[in-house]
């Protein structure tokens, strides 16, 4: 659905809420928030039939012969949580680096191998999936010294696009 397609109140009413969460998600304990966050992803999955749809399709497709149905629904249930937890990880993160420091918070691991790519003066393009937290990667960079730049699709809501670009840039700049 494009942004042109969706009604104002409902972007401001989105926004509203995520504000609202991020603001929590930074004065509870981690425990209690992923808590949130699990319970939120159970019911996203039960009423975003849309995108469950597309992601047990996607899941199928690429577990072919390996997963039962009730494996995909699992595993996309999971997915469906993961997402908004790495909303509330992303909205912890700057509280996070500074309590514990970023090799404490942000498992780093093949920073050899971008060093030493940096090091042929050409310039290095890293790629994620969405594994883990991906939006975390960017907060690595300043700390190691390298320039990072983030490609992402606008979001549909252009209020949280802003916000979520917002956030991304304290790290890395977002095209």
């Amino acid at each position: 659905m494009s942004s042109k397609t969706r009604s104002a109140f409902r972007n401001r009413l989105e926004y509203g809420a995520v504000r609202t969460a991020l603001w929590l998600f930074t004065r509870l304990p981690a425990r209690v928030v992923f808590w949130i966050t699990d319970r939120c992803g159970d019911v996203a999955y039960r009423l975003d039939v849309r995108h469950r749809a597309v992601a047990e399709a996607n899941v199928a497709r690429v577990f072919a012969g390996e997963l039962d149905g009730l494996e995909v629904k699992a595993l996309v249930r999971r997915v469906f949580r993961n997402f908004l937890r790495v909303a509330a990880e992303l909205a912890m993160l700057p509280a996070e680096l500074e309590r514990r420091g970023l090799r404490d918070v942000i498992d780093i691991r093949g920073e050899e191998h971008v060093r030493q790519a940096f090091g042929s003066g050409k310039g290095v393009i890293v790629y994620s999936a969405h594994l883990g937290n991906w939006e975390a990667i960017a907060a690595a960079g300043e700390p190691l010294a390298m320039k990072l730049h983030s490609v992402g699709r606008a979001m549909d809501n252009p209020l949280l696009d802003r916000l979520l670009i917002a956030h991304r840039s304290r790290y890395a700049r977002s095209v």
